[in-house]
């Protein structure tokens, strides 16, 4: 516990110093579009996405997700662009009394960090957020219009091609939410969709942050806690001392980050 604090305390401290530079906070004004790409890429204990059968079988008998029968997509071509299926639940089913769709993400979202928290040691801001809801953390309208164009053509619990960051490799937030716009068929994945992903492949982030790459989510918009105004930034996933770690930013930290998306089946 004591480590922890010390982390924590130390990584805010860092945060303060880095805002009171003048260069950040110009820097901060505009947000970056920006592709900077790396020879980062994913461990070599990521070998791609399990089957379908055996992630539903971890989401639900490990992590209690309420899962219907998962869609059948044995017929189906995997998008270019996508490197597998993944099994993801709809919000719905996760929080089936909230009608409100933006409201239905960020308690699905809440569902999910609850079970990161219970299989492996987590630091992050997202706490802060989801206490204080949508003041600080929302879905994007693309996220939602798209996401919701595939559960029309899916049914029971979704099976998404879907990629875990490399295609969109060193993208800004907001350049990866251009691309992926101009795509009719990809979706910008948030959060909640990336940690179910986690769930399922925790070998997809083990470090070290050298020669790893974060993963960004795209589909979601976060502001600073310590600024409450401006939805510029989003969620940032990486491994680091120890521990899963998530912070919020515009950039994509000098390519060390990749943004996760899925994307409608071929018709």
């Amino acid at each position: 516990m004591f480590e922890l604090l010390a982390l924590m305390a130390d990584t805010f401290f860092k945060e303060i110093n880095i805002r009171r530079n003048p260069k950040f906070q110009k820097r901060n004004k505009k947000n970056p579009h920006e592709r900077i790409i790396t020879e980062l890429g994913y461990p070599p204990e990521y070998l791609g996405p399990k089957s379908p059968e055996e992630q539903a079988t971890i989401l639900r008998e490990q992590y209690q997700f309420p899962l219907q029968p998962l869609a059948k997509v044995a017929h189906k071509n995997i998008p270019k662009g996508a490197e597998g299926l993944w099994v993801l639940p709809t919000f719905q089913s996760i929080s089936p009394n909230i009608q409100d769709p933006t409201l239905s993400h960020h308690f699905a979202l809440k569902f999910v960090l609850e079970r990161i928290l219970s299989s492996r040691p987590l630091w992050d801001w997202s706490e802060i957020k989801l206490e204080r809801g949508l003041e600080f953390l929302r879905p994007t309208k693309l996220m939602m219009e798209r996401w919701e164009q595939f559960l029309k053509i899916e049914d029971k619990t979704p099976v998404v091609p879907a990629q875990f960051g490399l295609g969109h490799q060193g993208e800004s937030p907001d350049y990866a939410r251009y691309e992926i716009a101009r795509n009719p068929r990809e979706i910008p994945f948030s959060s909640f969709h990336a940690f179910t992903m986690l769930l399922t492949h925790p070998e997809r982030l083990v470090g070290p942050t050298e020669s790893e790459i974060g993963i960004c989510c795209p589909g979601e918009e976060c502001c600073d806690p310590l600024d409450g105004k401006n939805f510029n930034k989003s969620s940032v996933i990486w491994f680091d001392a120890g521990y899963l770690r998530t912070w919020y930013h515009f950039s994509s930290i000098a390519g060390r980050t990749g943004s996760v998306s899925g994307f409608l089946f071929q018709e």
